[in-house]
């Protein structure tokens, strides 16, 4: 029996994914977005084969999340909603993983009885990636920094330390009293080193 879900006309042109459980998990719903975000087929979503066994849930660290704490068991476990949970979806549908931006809630009826879970996501793959490439250079600077012997202090406009490197905080802590200079990003630089530390 196909479910009449509200406004699922809508929700079909959707390009976040959504998907409707019921208190067993069983998906009572799902829009086309959700599947190809997830890389499962209609069939597969509805459980009606086997998925890939190669799909999987993985967290931020790219380790594989247990069943357990999958979005929907996660709500019916806890009975706490789930917002802006960053996941990533390993299948054979797709050749890297995909990152999402999850959320999700439960529906109750009168009685207080769950009746539904819903869970939207969408896809913050590029983000992701910015995201890892910005760390990748930062740990590139900062490794290129610290091999310098000369002291170098980066201020912004305010002579704030936003950076340093391990030649110049060396050096700093062998000969200025501050105690900024044991944490030297955010301070001052005036106030960090006093005429007695090192120069700009």
């Amino acid at each position: 029996m196909k479910l009449h879900y509200p406004h699922a006309e809508i929700l079909n042109q959707l390009q976040t994914g959504v998907i409707v459980y019921g208190p067993d998990t069983r998906i009572v719903y799902n829009n086309p977005s959700a599947g190809e975000l997830l890389g499962l087929s209609k069939d597969q979503m509805r459980g009606k084969l086997p998925m890939d066994i190669a799909w999987h849930f993985v967290d931020e660290t790219g380790c594989a999340i247990p069943v357990q704490d999958y979005p929907a068991n996660r709500v019916i476990s806890s009975g706490k909603p789930i917002k802006d949970l960053t996941l990533g979806v390993n299948s054979s549908a797709h050749p890297t993983t995909v990152w999402l931006l999850v959320s999700a809630f439960a529906q109750h009826d009168s009685d207080g009885l769950l009746t539904h879970v819903v869970v939207d996501f969408h896809d913050i793959s590029e983000r992701k990636r910015a995201q890892e490439l910005q760390q990748e250079y930062e740990v590139l600077t900062r490794t290129v920094l610290d091999s310098m012997s000369e002291h170098i202090a980066v201020l912004d406009k305010d002579g704030v330390i936003v950076a340093v490197n391990l030649a110049w905080h060396q050096f700093a802590r062998s000969n200025c009293k501050a105690a900024e200079i044991h944490e030297p990003i955010g301070a001052s630089y005036l106030g960090a080193c006093h005429a007695d530390g090192p120069g700009s």
